[in-house]
């Protein structure tokens, strides 16, 4: 039935089988790409995934953030500065497969603990950026755990960056090793003084009465 307004092709126009196929294989993967789930992993800079469980069992973000509680100016009290720290976050990952693949996955572990360079882990609802993992945990339990990995925990901080600021004395010495070393002061000249007689023969008493005696 033609819609209302728009007129119905005629006979002789028909839509090519081709076309038809082309736009349904189209709506089936648009389809299917609004069903998969967002990847959940652990990620370098360069957006390569570096680890490969078999799944994520437990996921664990700690925020915190410190409060100052501590005597200040004139003796009175504040708790009203706050600090916050850098979040941790704990994965715990499982791994099957073969001998083979648990090795490689244990090996990757070790890497990526031992690597100074800094990670993103993604999940579903929110990504962390820059963080560096420092510490790892296997635990094997039951039958199951000698053959499989059902516990792989792996331990991650955020790594906060800050830029370092430098300032100058505004004095440049010519043959400094750093431009920015500041020159000896003078303060004037010290003039020394002959000890009052009192404090000379207390310190020849002192001197005696700790000097070996010679005979």
């Amino acid at each position: 039935m033609p819609f209302p307004g728009i007129p119905p092709l005629p006979p002789s126009v028909a839509v090519p089988p081709l076309i038809l196929l082309a736009s349904e294989a189209i709506s089936s993967l648009l389809w299917r790409a609004s069903l998969v789930p967002p990847a959940w992993g652990v990620f370098d800079q360069n957006g390569d995934q570096v680890l490969f469980p078999d799944s994520v069992l437990e996921f664990t973000k700690r925020q915190q953030y410190d409060l100052a509680r501590y005597p200040v100016q004139d003796g009175s009290f504040a708790s009203y500065n706050k600090v916050i720290e850098p979040f941790e976050i704990t994965l715990r990952l499982s791994k099957g497969g073969t001998l083979s693949d648990r090795v490689n996955f244990l090996a990757s572990i070790d890497a990526l603990v031992a690597s100074i360079a800094l990670y993103t882990v993604v999940t579903a609802e929110a990504t962390y950026p820059s963080v560096n993992f420092d510490r790892s945990e296997v635990t094997r339990r039951g039958a199951k755990g000698a053959y499989f990995l059902t516990e792989v925990d792996v331990y991650c901080q955020q790594i906060i960056q800050t830029q370092a600021q430098y300032t100058t004395t505004g004095v440049q010495l010519p043959n400094a090793q750093s431009p920015a070393a500041k020159p000896t002061s003078n303060v004037g000249n010290v003039q020394p003084q002959l000890p009052s007689s009192q404090v000379a023969q207390d310190g020849q008493t002192a001197l005696a009465a700790t000097s070996p005696a010679f005979y």
